[in-house]
């Protein structure tokens, strides 16, 4: 915020609260939180500063971007350790490859000598 809250116009304030309350009420109902959390937020926000609105915006902000990438996160571990046992696989399989060459390799070998 640029100017303080003493020193904003009555219009000014109006239209900073009516901002906040539409970005809260988007953020308070995209939450994933209980009916009563819901409702303890809803109740003190009233009671807020426009500073205070501000840090609370900041806090479900934050919230909101957790629990939308944290099943991001989650997906992205599965998908690494199937890469993982892809590969953990195809390597076993190589190597058996090679054993299996270099076994008949030695034979060919000793039945040479």
């Amino acid at each position: 915020m640029n100017k303080t809250e003493k020193s904003l116009t009555k219009e000014e304030v109006k239209d900073q609260a009516t901002k906040h309350g539409q970005k809260l009420g988007i953020l308070i109902s995209a939450l994933d939180i209980s009916d009563e959390e819901r409702e303890a937020w809803l109740s003190i926000i009233d009671k807020m500063s426009l500073e205070q609105i501000d840090r609370l915006i900041d806090i479900l902000e934050s919230k909101y971007v957790h629990q939308k990438t944290s099943n991001l996160d989650k997906k992205l571990k599965e998908e690494m350790e199937k890469i993982q046992k892809e590969y953990e696989e195809k390597i076993d399989e190589v190597d058996q490859k090679a054993i299996d060459k270099i076994k008949k390799l030695s034979k060919k070998i000793e039945n040479h000598e």
